[in-house]
């Protein structure tokens, strides 16, 4: 389920990378190889992509929405002919299909204002389309919401689907000096490893059924899928009962094995229901 943006571009927010040894270890991260297809999702005047083209990729696609760093973007892929820019919102590229052949690693320093809906897009469309590594600079909170472990009070829908799907490691924190404008936080570095890279495709309603379950935090997941997923309460007491959990749980203190435990007794019932 992907949700599109209305951003103008002036309201983008994104912090430029200027340093340079961190966009060297941006790329040393990724473990550029020669056969390798990355994805930038906005490379702004091109900073990181100049690095992450000195590593020699077969293939570097660049998607900006921003056309003021036209000037700075065309000669690079002038000389560089391995560099495919698109002119369009992140949030409004179908990764399924805009890339042939589809990129297998994504480096980006990505805005803060859109990195939560832009991992899910990647998790949704590029990760099933092949992209099974991403090294992404956000802001460390972000880092750490999704790096939180599921049953901790900041676990949410997309850190429990990266906890089931992939393994998440924060590689470095990234003092504000080293974008321009300098943001008012720290940023961090992270590597998301795909290991289920089609578990989303092949489960569509998983991130409905988490964000149901999240919808009020305060509220037991009880409460939240009998309202948000319209079930009787009778049917999810017995799906409780059947997975061991109490009546008072909330979403924030379940882990993995749980989820998938009520998943799907959600799914079998889904899928009787007329």
């Amino acid at each position: 389920m992907i949700r599109r943006s209305n951003r103008k571009t002036s309201k983008i927010g994104q912090n430029f990378l200027v340093d340079g040894n961190t966009a060297r270890f941006m790329c040393a991260a990724a473990d550029i190889r020669p056969d390798d297809r990355i994805l930038e999702i906005g490379p702004g005047k091109g900073m990181l992509t100049r690095h992450i083209l000195e590593a020699q990729p077969s293939l570097l696609y660049a998607v900006e929405l921003d056309k003021r760093f036209f000037a700075e973007l065309t000669p690079l892929a002038e000389i560089n002919p391995n560099l495919k820019i698109t002119w369009e919102d992140a949030l409004s590229v179908d990764y399924r299909t805009s890339f042939d052949p589809s990129p297998n690693k994504v480096v980006a320093n990505i805005p803060y204002q859109i990195t939560t809906e832009l991992v899910w897009k990647l998790v949704e469309e590029a990760a099933p389309s092949g992209s099974i590594y991403f090294i992404l600079m956000v802001q460390k909170e972000a880092a750490e919401r999704l790096c939180a472990s599921p049953g901790s009070r900041r676990s949410n829908p997309l850190s429990v689907t990266l906890a089931k799907i992939a393994s998440v490691d924060v590689l470095l924190t990234v003092p504000p000096a080293a974008f321009r404008p300098s943001p008012k936080v720290e940023s961090a570095l992270l590597q998301v490893r795909l290991e289920k890279p089609l578990f989303i495709k092949e489960n569509p309603k998983w991130r409905v059924f988490l964000e149901s379950a999240f919808k009020q935090r305060r509220k037991t997941l009880l409460n939240n899928f009998t309202a948000s997923l319209r079930l009787q309460r009778e049917q999810v007491i017995t799906w409780f009962e059947n997975c061991d959990l109490a009546l008072n749980r909330r979403a924030e203190e379940l882990n993995v094995q749980q989820w998938d435990a009520l998943y799907s007794y959600w799914l079998k019932y889904s899928r009787a229901a007329p």
